[in-house]
């Protein structure tokens, strides 16, 4: 390998610690749970990509600790590079039977009030969906958050509130960390 190779895999460590450091100090200040885990996964993202340049340096027997002191970040950039896709299997996606299910759930176990809060924990402005009924907020709530792709997140705010099996059961099945820990074939 080149010294410029090994300048460039210096820089690309530098900034995975400034990266990881700050993501660490995002999920100290956060008390969202949501937000909590969605950074505790991508910590733990960037934690195996530190190691596998590491393993590279080591490779070239250029220790990454003699270079990048655990410590010290002064010289490493202060804006980290855009972030990643990591190359795991997706989430599968909520079934019409599991949304139907959920939205049923919605309806008979939380009051408007109790929805709207939801709505809201989540990021959602609760006056966007109708409110003729609690089944047609429900109805918006649910066909939304699958556009957007934040069922997840709709159904860890409702286990906030309520501790249900069959919705631990359905949260189980559709969140990232179940399907990264998956067997795969």
């Amino acid at each position: 390998m080149s010294e410029l190779s090994r300048q460039a895999l210096l820089e690309s460590l530098k900034r995975k610690y400034v990266l990881l450091r700050k993501t660490e100090q995002l999920k100290d200040g956060t008390t969202i749970p949501v937000d909590r885990s969605r950074l505790e996964y991508d910590i733990e993202t960037i934690k195996e990509d530190i190691a596998k340049a590491e393993a590279e340096l080591e490779k070239l027997d250029f220790p990454a600790a003699q270079v990048i002191p655990v410590g010290s970040i002064a010289d490493a950039p202060t804006q980290p590079p855009a972030p990643q896709r990591v190359a795991n299997t997706p989430p599968p996606e909520p079934t019409p039977q599991d949304l139907k299910t959920l939205r049923q759930y919605l309806v008979k176990q939380f009051s408007m009030t109790e929805l709207r809060t939801i709505a809201s924990d989540i990021g959602l402005d609760p006056e966007s969906f109708s409110s003729n009924s609690k089944e047609a907020f429900c109805l918006d709530l649910v066909t939304h958050c699958k556009h957007k792709r934040n069922i997840v997140q709709l159904l860890q705010a409702a286990l906030e509130i309520t501790d249900d099996p069959a919705v631990q059961t359905l949260l189980a099945r559709l969140s990232p960390s179940s399907a990264n820990n998956s067997p795969q074939s």
